[in-house]
C-alpha cells in the first residue's frame, strides 16, 4: 500500500529521533573508544618496564646533550685565579697582572671560592678531574629536585622523568661550561628547593642553611646576587601576605625561622674582598652599565635575549631548545596557578612573584636561564600537592613520553649531525686550545709582547705567564675602554685603513702575534705584509713574528714542518674546516689534502659535511682556473664557504 504524501510528515519526528538516537550512540561509542585508547596509552607510558627503559637512556641522553667542550676559554683564567689565591694565600688579586696593555688592577671579581675548588681539582686529577666535577655538579642540581619530589610523596614516573630533562635541555648553554658559573646553578636549585620545602613542610624546615649557603656563594661567583633577589622577593611577599592575608601566609613560627634566617643570609654576603660594591658591579654588569662599556656587551652571546631565539635566523641548535623549554615551563606554571585559583579560591601569591621575576629574567638573557626552571620545578610539584591533583603526573605520562622521545631524538642528532661526534667522550680541551703553537713559543724564548686575540688570551693567562702576558682576554672587563674600542673595531678603524697595521703597531708596540684559526683575516692582515712572517701554526692558531726580531728565531726553528700532512688524524670537522681556509689561501695542494683529511675523517653522519665538502671542490676549481677567480663569490644557494658551519 502506498503511502501518501499527507501521511510522511508525521514519520519524521520519530525517524529524526532514530537518527538522533542513532548519532548519540555514535557519539557515545567514540567517546567510548577514545577513552579505552586513553587508558591504554597512560598504562603503557606510565609502565614500569618504559620507567625502566628511560632511566637506563636518561643519562646517555644527557651526556650526548653535554659534550665536553672547552671552547669557553674563561676556565683557564679561573684555573690562573686559583692557582694565585692558593700560592699566595689571598682572597684578592691584581687584575691588571696578566696584561701588558692598559687594564684595571681594580676589578670587583669575586670567584676566589670557585677558581680556587677548580685548580685545586685540576691539580689533583687534570682535565679529568674538572669532567668528573661538571657531572657531580650536575648530579647534585637532579638529586636537589628529585629529594623536594620526594618529600612531596612523587614516585619517580615519566612525568617526572621529563621534566628533569626538559630543566637540563633549558640550562644547557650555560651550564655545560666548567667555571664557576656552575656552582651558582647548583646553589640557586638548593635555595629554590630549601624555600619551597619549607612552604610545604608540617615538620622541621631547612631555613638554617641560607646563612652559611649564602657566605660560600657569595665568594664562589657573583650569581649570589640572582640568590639575594630570591630571598628579597620571599622575604617581602611573605610579610605582605602575614600582614594583611593571613590565610594564605605561613604559620607563624615557620615565618620567623625564614625572617631569621634568610634575613641574616643577605648581611652575610657582606663578607668578601669588596663588600656592598661587589654586588653594586654584578647588577652593573647584568645590566651593561659597569665602566661605562655597555655597547661592547654585544659582543657576548651569553647577553642575548632568549626571546629572539623562539624562531631564529640562524641555526641555534641549543638555543632554540633552552628557549622553548623556558616557555614550555612559563605557559605550564600558568595554567597550574590558574588552576591552584579555582580549586582553593585564593592566590599563592610568592609563588606567582617567583615565577613571573625569574621567568622574564632567565628569558630576558642567555646568561640567566640557569635561575627560572629550578622554580618551576619546584612550582608544579608543590601546586599538584596542594590542589589534591596527585593523577596528574600520571595522566600526563602520554605526553610525557612523547617529550621524552623526542628528546631522545634530538640528542643523538645533535651528537652526531652536529657536532659531527664519533664518541661521548671525545672533543677534549687539547681540541680547543693552542698547546703546540704556545710551546712553540716558549721553546723559541720568542721576544714579547705578543699581540693575541678577545678568545685565545684565556688559554695563555694559565700557558704562559708569567712570562709571557695577554694584549687582551676574555674577562673583557678589567681592560681599559680605549683598547677595547679599538679592538673591536679593529676591522673599521685599522684593517681597512691603508698603513693601519703600522698605526696599529705603534700604538701596541707587540713584536709577536699569536692568532686563533677562526681569526683568519686578522692573520691575512698580518701575514700580508712585508714586516710581518708566519713562523708557525697548528690546528688551533698561527703565530706571526715582526721582521725586526725575525732573526731571534733559530734554524731550526724556520724549518719545522708546517705541511698538512700533520692533520691526517683529525676527524674534527671544525678544526679541519678552519684549516682548509688556512690553506686555501697558499697552496691549492695543500688545501686539497686537508679536503680529502676531511671527507676521510669526518663522521658521515654530520649533517653540514656533504655541502662543505662542495664548497671545497668549488673553492679549489677556481684557484685551478686562475688567481682573478680564487675570492670569487660562490653559488647563491649555498652557504658561503668562509662562515661557520653551526652557530651554538
Amino acid at each position: 500500500m502506498r503511502v501518501s504524501d499527507k501521511t510522511r510528515p508525521k514519520n519524521r519526528p520519530f525517524q529524526n529521533d532514530l537518527k538522533s538516537h542513532a548519532c548519540a550512540s555514535d557519539a557515545v561509542h567514540s567517546f567510548s573508544l577514545l577513552k579505552q585508547i586513553a587508558i591504554h596509552a597512560i598504562g603503557i607510558a606510565d609502565s614500569r618496564p618504559v620507567l625502566i627503559i628511560c632511566l637506563l637512556l636518561f643519562p646517555l641522553i644527557v651526556l650526548a646533550y653535554y659534550p665536553a667542550k672547552f671552547d669557553d676559554y674563561d676556565i683557564w683564567f679561573h684555573l690562573t685565579y686559583g692557582r694565585e689565591y692558593f700560592q699566595n694565600f689571598t682572597w684578592y688579586l691584581d687584575h691588571g697582572q696578566f696584561s701588558w696593555t692598559p687594564a684595571h688592577t681594580e676589578w670587583t671579581y669575586v670567584t676566589w671560592l670557585g677558581s680556587g675548588f677548580l685548580y685545586l681539582i685540576h691539580a689533583a686529577a687534570g682535565v679529568t678531574g674538572l669532567l668528573l666535577l661538571q657531572w657531580l655538579v650536575l648530579i647534585g642540581m637532579i638529586t636537589c629536585l628529585m629529594l623536594y619530589a620526594r618529600f612531596s610523596g612523587f614516585r619517580m614516573n615519566i612525568t617526572l622523568l621529563t621534566a628533569l630533562l626538559i630543566c637540563l635541555v633549558a640550562i644547557k648553554i650555560i651550564s655545560s661550561y666548567i667555571k664557576p658559573e656552575m656552582f651558582t646553578t647548583l646553589f640557586f636549585f638548593a635555595t629554590t628547593v630549601i624555600y619551597f620545602h619549607g612552604k610545604q613542610s608540617e615538620e622541621k624546615d631547612l631555613f638554617w642553611i641560607y646563612p652559611l649557603l649564602f657566605l660560600v656563594w657569595a665568594n664562589t661567583h657573583g650569581g649570589v646576587v640572582a640568590g639575594l633577589a630570591f630571598l628579597g622577593i620571599v622575604l617581602c611577599v611573605e610579610t605582605f601576605a602575614r600582614l594583611f592575608l593571613p590565610n594564605q601566609a605561613l604559620p607563624l613560627s615557620r615565618y620567623n625561622r625564614l625572617l631569621l634566617f634568610a634575613g641574616l643570609a643577605i648581611p652575610v654576603t657582606l663578607i668578601n674582598p669588596h663588600g656592598i660594591v661587589y654586588h653594586m658591579r654584578v647588577l652593573g654588569g647584568w645590566f651593561a652599565d659597569i665602566y661605562e662599556i655597555k655597547e661592547y656587551y654585544g659582543h657576548n652571546i651569553s647577553y642575548e635575549s632568549l626571546w629572539k631565539n623562539l624562531f631564529p635566523p640562524d641555526r641555534r641548535v641549543y638555543w632554540i631548545p633552552s628557549a622553548w623549554s623556558l616557555l614550555l615551563m612559563g605557559l605550564s606554571s600558568a595554567g597550574l596557578l590558574t588552576f591552584y585559583v579555582i580549586c582553593k579560591k585564593k592566590l599563592p601569591l610568592a609563588i606567582l612573584t617567583l615565577n613571573l621575576f625569574f621567568f622574564l629574567f632567565s628569558m630576558s638573557m642567555g646568561r640567566a636561564v640557569i635561575f627560572y626552571p629550578s622554580v618551576w620545578f619546584c612550582t608544579v610539584v608543590y601546586l599538584i600537592r596542594a590542589t589534591g591533583a596527585l593523577q596528574f603526573p600520571r595522566k600526563a605520562a602520554p605526553a610525557a613520553l612523547l617529550v621524552f622521545i623526542g628528546l631522545c631524538i634530538y640528542t643523538p642528532w645533535t651528537f652526531l649531525a652536529v657536532e659531527g661526534r664519533k664518541s661521548l667522550i671525545a672533543n677534549g680541551f687539547e681540541e680547543f686550545v693552542p698547546i703546540k703553537e704556545v710551546q712553540f713559543i716558549k721553546e723559541n724564548n720568542l721576544p714579547g709582547p705578543i699581540f693575541n686575540d678577545y678568545l685565545i688570551g684565556g688559554y695563555m693567562i694559565w700557558a704562559m705567564y708569567p712570562e709571557y702576558k695577554v694584549f687582551i682576554d676574555p674577562r673583557f672587563m678589567p681592560y681599559d675602554k680605549t683598547l677595547l674600542d679599538d679592538y673591536f673595531n679593529l676591522g673599521d678603524r685599522y684593517m681597512l685603513q691603508k698603513g693601519g697595521l703600522d698605526i696599529f703597531r705603534n700604538k701596541y708596540k707587540f713584536n709577536i702575534a699569536l692568532i686563533h684559526m677562526r681569526q683568519l683575516p686578522l692573520i691575512e692582515w698580518l701575514a700580508n705584509s712585508p714586516d710581518w712572517s708566519l713562523v708557525y701554526f697548528d690546528k688551533i692558531a698561527a703565530v706571526l713574528m715582526h721582521r725586526s726580531v725575525l732573526h731571534m728565531l733559530s734554524p731550526e726553528a724556520r724549518s719545522m714542518d708546517v705541511g698538512p700532512q700533520r692533520f691526517r688524524t683529525v676527524d674534527n670537522p671544525a678544526i679541519l674546516n678552519n684549516l682548509f681556509k688556512f690553506y686555501f689561501n697558499f697552496s691549492a695542494n695543500m688545501a686539497t689534502e686537508i679536503r680529502n683529511t676531511y671527507e676521510r675523517n669526518v663522521s658521515p653522519f654530520y649533517k653540514p659535511k656533504k655541502a662543505r665538502l662542495a664548497l671545497m671542490d668549488y673553492a679549489l676549481q677556481r684557484i685551478r682556473e686562475g688567481p682573478s677567480r680564487k675570492h670569487e663569490s660562490g653559488p647563491a644557494n649555498e652557504q658561503n664557504l668562509f662562515d661557520e658551519d653551526i652557530t651554538y
